[in-house]
């Protein structure tokens, strides 16, 4: 049984997840790991090679971003109700955000080797979101949220020609979100968990970092079994760049901590999980699969 499986997304981090192949294999050879490297072509053959690998590997390595990884979880416990035991987990983030990464303690390839090496695991929460039209599930591990989250990510794309990527570039990021406000579509006007009230922003968090670092709940854990909810309220960009500063300055907002949160609202929304956007329909309701997978990790 080959002990590591690599599968890279070359396209994650604009390239660099490609670029980063040769130091992640210096530093897993030097670490005495057993591995092999796969190069994904698309979203298709990574699941696919994900599968192949779980049957045969201990570990499987996925290089990319955050989207990487709730590709990887997803696959995993599809099967977790058809094998006795699944594989363990490693992330390297090579994406724009990496907030996952973060959130398990990694500083980087030799110290996640290291961790692999030392069969470091930790048993990370899987948050999920149901939607209701259409009616499916997605899984996230870092965090869900509309309003603000979804309009900047729209915003950003349209003028990038890329979607699905989260906001780790401050002055693309800073425009995008003045023409977020631009239209007449936020604050939105939504119920979470029976309360009434209009919202910019609603982020449900199963780690602290949010768009590529800001701390928005520091003290949300992937491992505490649990989903932090923080509401913006502010109803124009100044305001939301005022509350963006002092979270960067150290500043608190409000969280709510609780292991479901359901939201509805008078129109159609769409949620971004993890950073893709996907439509929602009128309501959904977001819950948290505890400690589902292992993981390498520093902490928990």
């Amino acid at each position: 049984m080959t002990q590591v499986a690599v599968i890279i997304n070359p396209a994650a981090g604009g390239g660099r997840a490609g670029r980063c192949r040769h130091r992640l294999e210096k530093d897993l050879g030097r670490s005495g790991l057993g591995f092999t490297t796969i190069i994904t072509r698309d979203e298709t053959h990574m699941r696919r090679q994900i599968h192949a690998c779980a049957e045969r590997c201990a570990w499987l390595l996925i290089v990319g971003g955050d989207t990487s990884f709730r590709i990887a979880a997803t696959e995993l416990l599809l099967q977790s109700g058809k094998r006795k035991e699944l594989p363990s987990l490693a992330f390297f983030g090579a994406g724009s955000a990496n907030d996952v990464v973060h959130a398990l303690g990694i500083r980087g390839s030799r110290h996640l080797c290291e961790l692999i090496r030392d069969d470091r695991v930790g048993r990370m929460d899987v948050g999920w979101v149901r939607t209701e039209s259409p009616r499916e599930e997605h899984l996230f591990l870092g965090s869900m949220s509309l309003g603000l989250g979804v309009r900047v990510n729209r915003e950003m794309a349209r003028t990038r020609g890329q979607s699905g990527r989260p906001v780790a570039a401050w002055i693309p990021g800073a425009a995008a979100l003045r023409r977020a406000f631009a239209g007449n579509e936020l604050p939105m006007r939504l119920t979470v968990n029976g309360r009434s009230g209009r919202y910019s922003l609603v982020a449900v968090m199963n780690g602290p970092r949010y768009a590529g670092g800001l701390r928005i709940a520091p003290d949300a854990s992937v491992f505490d079994h649990r989903l932090d909810l923080v509401l913006l309220s502010t109803r124009g960009w100044p305001g939301t760049m005022v509350a963006a500063a002092g979270v960067v300055a150290g500043r608190r907002l409000p969280v709510e901590t609780a292991d479901e949160w359901r939201i509805e609202a008078e129109n159609r929304f769409s949620i971004q999980v993890d950073g893709d956007v996907f439509p929602s329909g009128k309501s959904c309701t977001v819950g948290v699969h505890a400690a589902a997978l292992k993981v390498a990790a520093a902490r928990g």
